[in-house]
């Protein structure tokens, strides 16, 4: 007799490949080890916008990742509740970076990037998982760090 999968026991296996697909825990030390892990995830860096969610462990191992938010040119909606929902959900969470990038190649954060970095702190601190940093990345491998420069 064949076991059958049902669409929803299909979805949590995905999941779980998704968030502890890591192998032996990276720790991030600072924000380049941080731009490190996550510019490989940014697969079209050059084409459109994406938000990526890291979940660090106490120690600040990356525990999981979860691509958040997919947008165009100039622009994606990533959305607080769904990020912190899906940090919530991981076993060993204490804290989140967050990163988007910039198909533009300009790292100067706007008024977008920078209000949606306090909702996310905010929010953080309320629910004691704070964000750590928060990183645009740019297609000639350069990066920005809110906590590096004194905004988180």
């Amino acid at each position: 007799m064949q076991a059958q999968l049902t669409l929803s026991e299909t979805t949590t296996v995905r999941e779980v490949e998704t968030l502890y697909n890591f192998g032996e825990r990276e720790k991030i030390t600072d924000s380049q080890k941080a731009e490190t892990i996550l510019r490989p995830f940014f697969t079209d860096i050059d084409e459109v916008e994406s938000f990526h969610v890291l979940v660090l462990s106490r120690a600040n191992e990356v525990i999981a990742h979860k691509l958040c938010g997919l947008g165009g040119l100039s622009g994606c909606v990533a959305d607080p509740k769904v990020i912190f929902r899906y940090a919530l959900s991981v076993k060993g969470a204490a804290g989140i970076m967050v990163a988007h990038n910039h198909p533009s190649g300009n790292l100067k954060a706007s008024a977008a990037d920078i209000g949606l970095t306090k909702k996310l702190k905010d929010g953080g601190n309320l629910l004691e998982m704070p964000v750590l940093d928060h990183l645009i990345l740019s297609p000639n491998n350069k990066y920005f760090s809110f906590a590096d420069e004194g905004m988180l």
